[in-house]
Order: structure tokens, then sequence, then C-alpha cells
């Protein structure tokens, strides 16, 4: 599907859309009204939360503006923020690793325009990201559910030859009401390749800043990476 002037005058997308969303989406396109608002900024990015469309779950926005010089190439080889976003949260879903549904990618392949691409997905309620949920949440059992379900899905990412270019508890939700559920979003997987070693060193190091920012104990720490090695089977 091809859209002009979604968000600017002479911008150009085109979009990838999940079957199963499809009419909702097509809809949403027409009348491109709740897409232009801004529910919070991020400094590369726009949200919007579009609440219930035809009756449906709320479903969340996020509208990408180019960080880097390469962000201006990367839509014309079909490499778009968005684009990878929609594709490695459908590998997640595949591995059963759970990530808010992707609904829609879209890339805006004209150089004019606020937005590099666009990115879809189901929007959750009443979850936070990890980050805060440990910084605030007490409960040693609730922690270590919470541990234990990232350090497993870690392990699977990385058996399967794959790395998660921006993990970090920050980017895996929970609900504090449903623990041992988790979300991983900003979902950008590359392939280790030979490089295994040297890619799960950078990912274990990245969630080790939470012992450094003291959102966990050591004892914390030894119990994710132990859960982790005890789940991790290469393929």
């Amino acid at each position: 599907m091809v859209k002009f002037n979604l968000f600017d005058q002479f911008d150009i997308w085109i979009f990838k859309i999940s079957d199963d969303y499809r009419e909702m989406v097509t809809d949403l396109l027409i009348n491109r009204k709740p897409l232009r608002k801004t529910d919070f900024h991020r400094t590369h990015s726009d949200f919007c939360v579009l609440h219930k469309l035809n009756s449906g779950e709320p479903m969340l926005a996020k509208k990408i503006k180019c960080q880097i010089a390469a962000d201006h190439i990367r839509p014309y080889l079909g490499q778009s923020q968005g684009i990878r976003e929609f594709r490695s949260s459908q590998i997640l879903e595949r591995l059963n690793i759970s990530c808010p549904s992707p609904i829609l990618a879209g890339t805006n392949i004209s150089p004019l325009g606020t937005y590099e691409s666009l990115f879809i997905c189901r929007y959750l309620p009443d979850h936070v990201n990890g980050s805060e949920f440990l910084s605030k949440q007490q409960n040693p059992a609730d922690r270590e559910a919470y541990l234990c379900a990232v350090a497993k899905d870690l392990a699977v990412i990385h058996g399967n030859g794959l790395f998660h270019k921006d993990s970090h508890f920050g980017n895996i939700l929970c609900n504090p009401e449903e623990m041992g559920k988790i979300y991983w979003i900003d979902n950008d997987l590359k392939q280790m390749g030979s490089k295994f070693d040297a890619y799960e060193k950078l990912a274990m190091h990245r969630f080790q800043n939470a012992l450094k920012n003291k959102f966990i104990s050591p004892k914390e720490w030894d119990f994710f990476v132990d859960c982790y090695r005890n789940n991790l089977v290469k393929m």
C-alpha cells in the first residue's frame, strides 16, 4: 500500500501490514487525523495512542525521525527503523517471545517530511519498563520472577544466533500485577554469526548496568546470569 502526504506535504509512504489488521489499518490511513496527534515525545520519536479503533484494543504508533546519516539511506534499502522493528517483532513471536503485536510498518521514501518511518503495534496499558519496576518493587519473589523471565528470553534469542541491538531492562515491559509475563520493545535483531562471544558480552554488559545503577543487588545479578546460562542452548 502506498500513501501520499500522510504527515507532511510531498512525503511518500510504503506500508507493510499484518494480515490480521489490514481492514483496521486501511480505515486508519484513510482518516489520518488520529495518527497526526502526539501524546508524548522522545528524542528521536513521537508517539500517539490510538484508542480502541473499530472496537479493538488500543494501538501505539511510533513516528520515527532520522537519528544518524545512514537513516537517510536505509529507507531506500528496505531497512528503515520501522521495518526493522516490524520484522524483528515477528521473529520474536515465532520464537514464542512476547512483544506488542506488530501491526504496521511504514517507510517514507521521500527525502522530505518529518518522519523517516512509522511502526504501529498493540498498546499495553498498565505496563512499566523493567528499570522502573526494579527501582520500585521490593518484593523479592516478584523481582526474581521478572529477572528469570528476562534471562530465559535472552537465552532463547542468543541460542538462535540473534542479537537484540537495544537489549536492556528498560526495553522489557512487565505488568506488576502479572509477574513473569514480559514484553520486549524497541526490537531490532541482527545475526550474531561468528561473533557470538562478543555480542553476548555486549548484551550482558548492558544488563549489568542495572547493577551499577543499584537497581539490582549483586546476588540478583548472579541469579540473572545463572538463569541465563542454565537456559542457553545454541541452535
